[in-house]
C-alpha cells in the first residue's frame, strides 16, 4: 500500500487543525495528476478543469473522511476524480445504441440509448435482434 507522504501528512493534519491554507500544499502536489486524469477521461480541456477543481473542492470537504491507514491522499483523490468524471460523461457523453444483425455481413443500426429499461421504438417488435450496448465511457470504467 501507498502511503501520503509526511508533507501530505502535515498538511492534512494541519488543514483539519483549521489551517485551511494548508490544503495548497496538498493542490500543488497533485495538480498536475488530477488535470491529466480529467482530461483523458472527458477530452474536453474546459470539462477537465472544471472536474479537476470540483475533485479539489470535493476532497476538502471530505478529508475528515480521509483515512491514511486505507491508502494515500493521492490515491484517495484520483478515485474522487474518476468519480467525478464518470458522473460527467453519463450526464454529457452520448450513449450509443447499436443493433447487431443475426448473421455476420448483414447491417446493423444504431439509435439513442433510453435509459431505465425503456426499450428504444426502433426495437419494439424485433426480439429477434441481439442488442449490443456500446457505452462510450471508458469501456466499463465508469460503472
Amino acid at each position: 500500500m501507498i502511503k501520503s507522504s509526511d508533507a501530505e501528512t502535515h498538511a492534512i493534519a494541519a488543514v483539519l487543525g483549521g489551517r485551511r491554507e494548508s490544503f495548497r500544499v496538498l493542490v500543488e502536489a497533485h495538480q498536475d495528476r488530477v488535470w491529466r486524469l480529467c482530461l483523458l477521461m472527458l477530452v474536453d480541456a474546459g470539462l477537465a478543469e472544471d472536474a479537476a477543481q470540483e475533485a479539489f473542492a470535493s476532497a476538502f470537504r471530505r478529508l475528515p473522511l480521509f483515512s491514511p491507514e486505507r491508502g494515500s491522499f493521492g490515491t484517495w483523490l484520483l478515485t474522487i476524480s474518476r468519480n467525478l468524471c464518470c458522473n460527467v460523461r453519463r450526464k454529457k457523453m452520448p450513449v450509443t445504441l447499436a443493433i447487431l444483425p443475426d448473421q455476420p455481413g448483414e447491417t446493423g443500426s444504431t439509435g439513442p440509448l433510453l435509459r431505465h429499461g425503456r426499450q428504444p421504438p426502433a426495437l419494439a417488435g424485433q426480439p429477434h435482434h441481439r442488442v449490443h450496448l456500446l457505452c462510450e465511457s471508458l469501456r466499463g470504467t465508469c460503472g
